[in-house]
C-alpha cells in the first residue's frame, strides 16, 4: 500500500506545485486526485486529477504535482496500480493525505532543476555538461516557472552550503531572467560541498522554492 508522510504545503492556489512525500508509490506514474468534498469522495473516480511537474516527476518515495484547475479544498489521494498474483487482475489502491486548502494567493516560484555546463561526472571526474555540480565561478541555469517575466527588485537567487549556518545565504549574480529560466554564476565565496539553491520572489510575502542539491567542487 502507498503511504503519504507529508505534503510540502497545506494550502495554495490552483497551479501550485506540491511535493508529496511517502513510500510505495512505485516507479510507474499513477494518479493524484484532489477529492474536493471528503464526505462524498469515496472511490477512485471522484476528484480532479492533477498533472505531474518537473523531472523526476514520479518516484517511489516522492511525487511532484500541480494543483489542477477547478480543485477545491479537500483531501488529496494517491492512486497506484498494485501487482496481483499471477492470473489475477491488477487492482488499484489509494492513500489519503491531510486536507489541502485551495486559496487565491499569488503563485510562488517553482524551481525544477539547476545545472551547469562546467559539471563533471561524479564517478569518472570527466567533463559532463548539464549535471547539478560545478566549481565556484561556474555558470548555472535554473529551470522552473513563475520566476517573473523580468527580475523584480525584490527577487533574488541565493546559495547555501549544507552544514553552514542557515544565515549564510550568499546572493548569486544573475545574468538572464525570464519566467521559466534564470542564468547566473556560482559566487567565489560559496563553500565547497552539497548546497541548496533558493529562488525568492516577493508576492504577498517572501516565497522561496529550494531545488534539488547542487554540489560545489573545491577547485
Amino acid at each position: 500500500q502507498p503511504f503519504i508522510t507529508r505534503i510540502s504545503s497545506a494550502s495554495g492556489p490552483e497551479h501550485t506545485t506540491l511535493t508529496i512525500s511517502g513510500g510505495n508509490f512505485g516507479s510507474t506514474a499513477g494518479k493524484v486526485l484532489f477529492e474536493g468534498n471528503p464526505t462524498i469522495a469515496t472511490d477512485d473516480t471522484e476528484g480532479i486529477q492533477s498533472t505531474t511537474v518537473c523531472s523526476p516527476m514520479w518516484q517511489d518515495d516522492q511525487i511532484r504535482v500541480e494543483v489542477p484547475s477547478g480543485a477545491v479544498t479537500g483531501f488529496v489521494k494517491v492512486l497506484v496500480d498494485v501487482s496481483a498474483p499471477a492470473g489475477a487482475a491488477v487492482k488499484t489502491t489509494n492513500e489519503r493525505s491531510q486536507m489541502f486548502t485551495v486559496n487565491t494567493n499569488p503563485l510562488p516560484p517553482v524551481l525544477c532543476s539547476v545545472v551547469s555546463p562546467s559539471s563533471i561526472d561524479p564517478v569518472t571526474k570527466a567533463a559532463s555538461p548539464g549535471l547539478a555540480n560545478g566549481p565556484a565561478g561556474a555558470q548555472i541555469t535554473l529551470s522552473g516557472k513563475f520566476f517573473g517575466a523580468t527580475k523584480e527588485s525584490t527577487s533574488i537567487v541565493k546559495i547555501h552550503t549544507v552544514g553552514l549556518p542557515s544565515t549564510e545565504m550568499i546572493p548569486i549574480t544573475t545574468t538572464t531572467w525570464n519566467d521559466g529560466t534564470i542564468t547566473g554564476v556560482i559566487p567565489a565565496t560559496a563553500g565547497a560541498g552539497v548546497a541548496q539553491i533558493v529562488v525568492e520572489r516577493m508576492v504577498t510575502a517572501n516565497s522561496r522554492q529550494v531545488c534539488n542539491s547542487f554540489t560545489v567542487f573545491g577547485f
